[in-house]
């Protein structure tokens, strides 16, 4: 696992994938820096979009190999997350918001 004290203030790219309505993988890059809020660790991205790093998360973030630098926007890092459609019984109001869009 990558020290907390390397993480803050660096870049980080969140790699989000997801599956389309064809059944098909689709993935959103996002980028900002990584913050200390207390005792906790936040992504704070480039458009304002803010989500806290979950405790678990944290060994799941690498260092980005240079081959794909382009494409991690030349980020330090990367986490890798997958995100899916609303569990049933829930709504988006169930959930914090973060800012960040899926790209169209």
């Amino acid at each position: 696992m990558i020290p907390v004290e390397e993480l803050i203030r660096s870049k980080l790219a969140l790699l989000l994938w997801s599956e389309n309505g064809e059944g098909e993988d689709e993935a959103a890059v996002f980028v900002g820096k990584v913050v200390r809020s207390g005792e906790r660790l936040s992504f704070q991205g480039q458009d304002g979009a803010s989500l806290e790093l979950e405790e678990e998360w944290l060994s799941r973030i690498k260092p980005v190999d240079a081959k794909l630098a382009d494409i991690l926007m030349n980020a330090d890092y990367f986490l890798p997350l997958s995100v899916g459609p609303l569990p049933p019984g829930l709504s988006a109001s169930d959930f914090l918001r973060t800012g960040l869009r899926w790209p169209d």
